[in-house]
């Protein structure tokens, strides 16, 4: 709760001032908001399930031009939707939840998700979402922010104003382009990615959505990818349930 009363003030505040956030503001803002994650959620402190997660965003931020400096963590809770889409906080902290790396298949599924959350935070999304102006009334929207993702109770979604929502679809178009870019650069089948979303996307976004994804990879130079390792993943995952238990 602590975390979503802080977002929405935040929006807010950002859209009576109409004014974009430096990169040191979203530091600040995203250093506050990530400890009030730490003290909400079940931080995993696996050094094994961490080494993982680093291992691979850090493979993926290396194909970004410029980027904020990426702090991964893990936590037992989901908070990303039927995707388990990590959660991205401005300044670059990415929490990874368990489910995610529980319902991926491998690396590359894992990977493509991670890079969507990570694309996020490249593209500044936060800060531009919370100062563009076409989001009228924002204290009223029970919503917390995720990277380009709304997470909302039951039935709330009739409070999100439909110009919040198209601009949030517009965003995940952008962050989905960035992170089949990063995918394959990082050595990992972007087709992962889609065979992920495939499985766990709501029906209602999911065709959209695939489209646009199978055209980026499309307009990919050819290459071949590594299948990863599969006996390093699930041990991953074992390890991960230990953990969680």
């Amino acid at each position: 709760m602590a975390l979503r009363v802080s977002l929405v003030f935040l929006v807010a505040a950002a859209l009576a001032a109409q004014q974009p956030y430096s990169i040191e503001k979203e530091a600040a803002i995203g250093a506050a908001l990530a400890r009030d994650v730490r003290q909400s959620t079940t931080v995993i402190d696996s050094l094994a399930v961490l080494d993982y997660v680093r291992r691979i965003g850090g493979r993926l931020a290396a194909q970004l031009s410029s980027s904020p400096s990426y702090t991964f963590s893990a936590i037992a809770d989901d908070r990303g939707g039927p995707t388990h889409e990590p959660l991205s906080l401005p300044g670059g902290y990415i929490f990874v939840s368990s489910r995610l790396i529980l319902t991926a298949r491998n690396d590359a599924e894992f990977a493509g998700m991670l890079a969507h959350a990570m694309a996020h935070m490249a593209e500044r999304h936060w800060s531009r979402q919370a100062t563009q102006g076409e989001v009228a009334n924002a204290a009223s929207i029970p919503v917390i922010f995720m990277g380009g993702w709304i997470s909302m109770g039951e039935g709330e979604e009739s409070l999100v104003p439909m110009a919040f929502r198209s601009a949030q679809r517009k965003l995940e178009a952008e962050a989905d382009v960035l992170a089949v870019k990063m995918i394959s650069g990082a050595g990992y089948d972007p087709e992962a990615f889609v065979r992920y979303l495939g499985r766990t996307q709501r029906a209602e976004s999911r065709e959209s959505r695939i489209t646009g994804i199978e055209n980026s990879i499309r307009d990919l130079p050819a290459r071949s990818y590594s299948a990863g390792s599969m006996d390093e993943f699930a041990r991953v995952q074992d390890e991960l349930r230990r953990a969680i238990r």
